[in-house]
């Protein structure tokens, strides 16, 4: 098959062919021997049974908008391959879980069976991610029937529960648990070692082309039989291999890498199933695949290994970046072609996806007209009166108008001597001091546990805009004052001005929270609609350089 470009392209294209699958060998021809890729097609073991099966869809704030989408067009393509003595239900859960579909062969009042008419039920509206609490739920209330009774968990990966804890309850329950994490899971190794420790398995739902073939893999290992003992057979002397992951399923393309001293004729997988023996012979295909083998295989050892020289030495020479290793290019240009003029450092906004599916934990800008309500209803109208720096006056402790004139920031000619003096410290934010102080705040977000439920009870902190922002945060101050001083103890550290009095503390929180999440958005180039900078939150807290930050933040 010859592929011709025939015209320009301005993005990447996915070319998908399909082609009958068949246990192959792949070589490439490396200094010390050959590197090899075997793949492993056991579609004749397939053995398909019925589901018994719970789902659990994350709908917390962190899902709002593509994700959620994404979630909805996975169940409903899983929905598709249902069949009558299939037993689904279906479990909502942010902060709490939420009950929508039972199984048919069992029936309550106020509860649905229809599995699709309650995927559209679905919203990112239920607070935080509270998986514990969801896994939980499941396994208590709605027993496994057999050993292959499973539960399939649809998130976006942005939870803070042990996933140890989740893992062994799982298995308390005799659950096996298969997971789809929606876009670019921040957390995905913790969502594959709660499938790998309970039996499941763990794939990523990166882009919408992604969705049909993801379920329809996922669905397949659930139905399937499992495979145990499994070792595979090199038939050449063998100077490294991958280990043979714990579970697999016969619906499973099982892969293997390895380096081998001699070219070997075959390879072997050998595997117990149902209790009985099996081999799946993999041929040796005869062409050297080339140089890249060598490279995707020394990746897998590099990975594989906790030697740090070892891993040093295969990353200089197989030229892969790693933990030890950093690679620069350099290109030469003609004489006339260079330049004797620095570059510009700038920071450029990442631009969101075509699919519209959010490869990070920042989300896509939605525009005014699009953004959405408030997940929250707000707390209280009168409460909305400072929302920007035409407003500050009435939004910062009252001490802080040693900064402002008239409630606003003061031009230049509008100083005098003594207050030009002061703010000329403060004007010391410079691009490589602001991304050291977003980095130090985005590593306190992440060692405290805290602060990252109080955003995860938020919502989305990258769509809210400001009005919306101070209303979420005013209503969990009121809501949850336990978890809200915890998360804002750190506050009092900047503000020393600020007077005993409620409206003031309670500013200084709030500007405290604002600069945390203006941080990330600033590490994220995320742009918002907000009237208050990063560089502004920081004067107003008072602080002085990023070592004063760092001893504020107690990090």
């Amino acid at each position: 098959m010859e592929v011709q470009i025939t015209s320009s392209l301005d993005r990447d294209i996915v070319l998908d062919i399909k082609a009958s699958a068949a246990s192959k060998v792949y070589l490439a021809k490396d200094e010390s021997g050959y590197a090899a890729l075997a793949n492993f097609k056991m579609a004749d073991l397939q053995q398909s049974s019925d589901l018994d099966l719970t789902v659990l869809a994350d709908c917390s704030g962190s899902m709002y908008g593509d994700r959620m989408e994404s979630l909805k067009a996975c169940l409903k393509e899983f929905s598709r391959t249902l069949t009558k003595k299939d037993q689904v239900a279906l479990i909502a859960f942010g902060s709490e879980p939420e009950l929508l579909c039972l199984p048919t062969i069992i029936h309550f009042d106020n509860v649905d069976s229809d599995f699709e008419s309650a995927v559209d039920e679905l919203d990112a509206e239920l607070g935080g991610t509270e998986i514990y609490d969801a896994m939980k739920s499941a396994v208590t209330l709605l027993p496994g029937r057999n050993s292959k009774s499973s539960i399939l968990l649809l998130t976006d990966g942005e939870f803070w529960d042990d996933p140890e804890k989740i893992a062994q309850l799982a298995k308390e329950g005799d659950r096996r648990v298969f997971i789809l994490g929606i876009g670019m899971a921040p957390y995905h190794n913790a969502l594959q070692k709660i499938a790998e420790e309970t039996g499941g398995a763990y794939e990523s739902v990166y882009n919408k082309y992604d969705i049909e073939s993801a379920v329809k893999r996922m669905c397949a290992r659930m139905r399937s039989a499992v495979i145990s003992d499994a070792k595979v057979r090199w038939n050449a002397p063998v100077q490294w291999q991958s280990e043979t992951p714990k579970t697999l399923f016969a619906a499973d393309l099982v892969s293997a890498f390895a380096f081998l001293s001699d070219k070997p004729e075959t390879a072997e997988l050998c595997f117990t199933k149902y209790g009985d023996s099996h081999v799946e012979t993999a041929s040796v295909l005869e062409v050297d695949v080339g140089y890249k083998l060598c490279q995707l295989a020394a990746c897998q050892r590099m990975i594989a290994s906790k030697n740090r020289a070892e891993v040093m030495r295969i990353g200089l020479k197989y030229s892969i970046a790693g933990p030890e290793t950093n690679f620069f290019l350099l290109v030469e240009r003609d004489e006339a072609e260079k330049t004797d003029v620095a570059p510009t450092l700038a920071i450029v906004p990442q631009m969101p996806a075509a699919d519209g599916i959010c490869y990070s934990m920042a989300a896509p800008q939605l525009s005014k007209s699009a953004s959405r309500n408030p997940v929250r209803k707000p707390s209280r109208k009168a409460s909305k009166a400072a929302r920007s720096l035409d407003d500050l006056d009435s939004f910062c402790p009252d001490d802080l108008d040693s900064f402002c004139i008239d409630g606003k920031l003061p031009t230049e000619s509008e100083l005098d001597e003594e207050i030009k003096s002061t703010i000329q410290q403060l004007q010391w934010i410079d691009t490589d001091m602001r991304i050291e102080m977003t980095q130090m705040i985005a590593d306190f977000v992440n060692t405290h546990a805290d602060v990252r439920k109080l955003f995860d009870l938020v919502g989305d902190i990258y769509t809210l805009d400001f009005d919306e922002m101070i209303d979420q945060l005013e209503k969990l101050r009121d809501d949850e004052p336990e978890l809200w001083q915890s998360a804002t103890s750190r506050s009092s550290s900047f503000v020393s001005s600020v007077e005993e009095r409620p409206e003031d503390v309670f500013a200084s929180e709030i500007m405290f929270i604002l600069c945390l999440i203006s941080a990330l958005n600033e590490i994220h180039s995320h742009e918002t609609s907000w009237t208050v900078t990063f560089d502004q939150l920081m004067r107003m807290l008072e602080v002085k350089d990023a070592q004063d930050l760092k001893e504020k933040l107690g990090v």
